[in-house]
């Protein structure tokens, strides 16, 4: 019987379809999250700039630059946890491991967490040891922005292999910034 493309009696395709346009409304607010997160970097970009030309009297204060950092990056880490839980893929077809990966995510938002309370409680002492969690938190962040590349894109079955190099290159990236900060004299 013809009919409106919108209209099915069949309850399971009824279902099946409220649940992907729920998806889609969470990943499209999840989208529109992580654009707002890629604006909060360029406007730091722009600061650090700016602040460069102006030491004597920065136009944003430091506490103001980490706390826009530190917080930005823990709801980053929010966005990626749901982004990575409510995929229409089962979390099996995401990464082999499900268990490991839950526990990598709640570590993320733990380890970016704690440094966003301690810059907010005391600024000037919490700094150094609030960069160093973030820095080193780098590292498990990078494993998870892999594992959201892995499961948009599809390649060959040496994914092991490349999974290994790929997770390598962004270890080597968070090391490298974390000791180009330990060697900047702080």
């Amino acid at each position: 019987k013809d009919g409106p493309l919108n209209f099915s009696s069949n309850i399971l395709l009824v279902h099946r379809l409220d649940e992907m346009r729920r998806m889609e409304n969470i990943n499209f607010t999840l989208a529109i999250a992580c654009l707002f997160y890629c604006g909060i970097n360029f406007a730091l970009i722009i600061v650090n700039y700016v602040n460069s030309h102006h030491e004597d009297d920065p136009p944003v204060s430091e506490r103001s630059f980490h706390l826009l950092e530190f917080w930005g990056t823990f709801v980053f880490a929010i966005v990626e946890c749901i982004s990575l839980t409510s995929t229409p893929k089962s979390i099996l077809n995401i990464y082999n491991n499900p268990l490991a990966l839950r526990l990598i995510l709640f570590f993320n938002i733990v380890a970016t967490s704690v440094p966003s309370v301690l810059i907010s409680l005391n600024y000037e002492y919490f700094e150094i040891i609030s960069h160093q969690i973030e820095y080193c938190n780098e590292l498990t962040m990078s494993f998870v922005d892999l594992v959201l590349l892995w499961s948009l894109c599809h390649f060959d079955k040496k994914e092991n292999v490349s999974t290994i190099i790929m997770a390598g290159i962004a270890c080597v990236v968070a090391m490298v910034q974390l000791a180009v900060y330990n060697g900047m004299g702080r």
